[in-house]
């Protein structure tokens, strides 16, 4: 009996130790795991990146705080760069807005960015501070020798020089000191601290890290990519249309310029044309400016009247030169009139007032207009259906459109405006842009829909690294 009872006491004091001390180790659970220090990647320099892993079941009450100094050294260099509560989820590597073929990490790892501007580095201050002192000194020389102007001029002299040397030495310190400030590339030093309700429990070691500015931004090889995609189908079809192999559908409204003019020919009445409200900047009215060139082709070759009045002066000159340009390709540079194109007024209603006047009045056989409008379009347009005239509207103005449909004979929708120039000038050069837009516009549905595809895929499945994935590859950075 007596040798079981030392048996069991023997082992129990065997054992206790061993479970004393994972008691013990119970306790020292480390906030801090794996913790390192990276460049950010892909930036232009002066961040560091500071990631450790997200511990389990971690108390609410434990804060995290991040500290970084240029100079460890100093202890009164040393910057709270970060503060935040072990439970917010804003601070993980996840939100980290970087690429996956970039940023590896997880909502399983803390990252925090330490922006190296908010450091001074090694020196600079002592350079401030040298130089401060030597302009000080060079001040008060300046002000201590104006008395020996008159009495000691070689004694003024010298110390004149003295200052004038201590005010470049300065200036040099200066600089120095500002270049550093400025530098994007030097070492910067960082730690961690694990506190509990206040009280610092944990600290990481001293982490260094060189941070550089990179020459290339990997994060957009997407955009890249997408880059020379666009410019191969720009020679694509640029070459085709050299060839003449490129298709464009019939637009109506595009297709009737010749009747219209030919129209105003045999009843020896004029063309009227505006660009619509808005100056020479807005695509609509560059692409009004396009229609202007080849209708005043036609134009000039039926030596027919053409009235052009504007709302801008920009525009105007602009359309002056278009006009003149037409007439010359057309070989009637001597039918050109510089008053064809004039002035109206930078009024809204003050313009759509002198335009109802000119069509009263001149009775064009043909009205085109052109560009964007706003609740003027109706009342231009009524004033040309009252006089007969075959009226061709074109606008991106979606507000516009029901009152020109109305109104008038011939409307381009939307992107037809921007397309005409290509239609009626077959010129390759706008041909191939016509194209790239159309490619443009497959592609993104062909994106959209396919990518909508795969982010319900990955909701159904769980898999957030696809949906992810996904949204990386159509991010810009």
């Amino acid at each position: 009996m007596k040798k079981n009872w030392l048996a069991v006491l023997s082992m129990a004091a065997m054992l206790l130790p061993a479970a004393l001390f994972a008691a013990g180790n119970t306790d020292k659970v480390s906030y801090l795991q794996n913790i390192a220090a990276e460049d950010m990647p892909g930036d232009a320099g002066g961040v560091a990146v500071l990631t450790w892993d997200v511990p389990e079941n971690a108390p609410e009450d434990i804060t995290y705080r991040i500290y970084a100094s240029a100079d460890p050294q100093n202890k009164k260099s040393w910057v709270k760069t970060a503060e935040f509560s072990a439970a917010d989820k804003t601070a993980t590597a996840n939100n980290i807005k970087l690429p996956y073929w970039m940023w590896k990490k997880s909502e399983k790892q803390f990252a925090s960015k330490i922006n190296s501007e908010l450091l001074k580095p090694e020196g600079a201050d002592e350079m401030l501070a040298e130089a401060e002192r030597l302009s000080a000194i060079s001040s008060q020389l300046i002000k201590d020798s104006e008395s020996l102007k008159t009495s000691n001029p070689e004694l003024f002299e010298q110390s004149e020089n003295l200052a004038n040397a201590f005010r470049r030495e300065s200036s040099k310190l200066k600089k120095e000191a500002e270049e550093k400030l400025q530098k994007t590339d030097h070492y910067v030093y960082c730690k961690a601290e694990a506190l509990k309700k206040g009280k610092v429990i944990e600290t990481s070691e001293e982490l260094k890290v060189f941070v550089k500015s990179n020459w290339f931004r990997a994060d957009r090889i997407n955009t890249l990519f997408m880059t020379f995609l666009i410019i191969g189908v720009f020679l694509y079809s640029l070459s085709r249309a050299k060839k003449g192999q490129s298709f464009i559908r019939r637009i109506n409204g595009l297709d009737a310029i010749e009747e219209a003019v030919g129209r105003a020919t045999e009843m020896g009445k004029p063309i009227f044309y505006t660009t619509g409200l808005y100056d020479i900047e807005a695509i609509s009215t560059i692409a009004s400016v396009f229609v202007l060139g080849e209708v005043a082709k036609k134009v000039a070759a039926y030596d027919c009247g053409l009235v052009v009045p504007h709302k801008q002066f920009l525009t105007m000159s602009v359309c002056r030169a278009v006009t003149k340009e037409a007439y010359a390709e057309a070989g009637r540079s001597d039918s050109y009139k510089e008053d064809s194109n004039f002035f109206l007024n930078p009024d809204q209603f003050a313009y759509a007032t002198g335009v109802e006047a000119i069509i009263t009045r001149e009775k064009p056989a043909a009205c085109f207009y052109m560009g964007s409008f706003a609740a003027e379009a109706l009342l231009m347009s009524e004033v040309g259906t009252t006089v007969g005239a075959i009226q061709v509207a074109g606008t991106d103005s979606e507000d516009q459109l029901p009152f020109f449909f109305t109104s008038c004979d011939y409307t381009l929708i939307g992107e037809e405006l921007y397309a005409a120039g290509a239609y009626l000038s077959k010129d390759p050069l706008l041909v191939s842009a016509l194209k790239v837009q159309d490619f443009g516009k497959v592609l993104f549905m062909v994106l959209a829909i396919t990518a909508v595809i795969l982010v319900l895929i990955s909701v159904k499945t769980g898999n957030m690294a696809l949906q992810k994935g996904v949204l990386d590859i159509l991010t810009g950075y």
